[in-house]
């Protein structure tokens, strides 16, 4: 038997705030959802001050429709992100090469996602 992972708290509350504000939810309406007394608890989680209970994070996994590996995994680099805001047309590009390279790992991206 191997040693026991680690899960860094930063980087699922950072994925729990991004997970929200890609849905649409406010805090309030987290904290509806969940059943909890305040929305200093969702601030919490969010910034990695504590975890969520684990009958609270899979109810946050069902609302988000997301797996484990989701909350508990660094979303990626600055470059993934990069590719992935080219599909999206928010990115401005300094020159042609520049948007030829990132096009060029935003479709490797796409393939693997597939």
């Amino acid at each position: 038997m191997g040693k026991r992972r680690e899960y860094d708290p930063e980087v699922v509350g950072q994925n729990l705030k991004r997970l929200r504000e890609e849905r649409g939810f406010t805090v309030e309406e987290i904290r509806e959802y969940l059943c909890l007394g305040s929305v200093q608890a969702v601030y919490k989680y969010e910034n990695g001050k504590s975890y969520p209970a684990a009958d609270t994070l899979l109810a946050l996994m069902e609302l988000y429709d997301v797996k484990v590996q989701d909350l508990v995994e660094s979303c990626g680099t600055d470059r993934f992100r990069q590719a992935v805001l080219l599909f999206s047309g928010q990115v401005k590009w300094r020159d042609r090469a520049e948007r030829r390279y990132w096009s060029g790992i935003a479709e490797n991206v796409f393939l693997v996602l597939r």
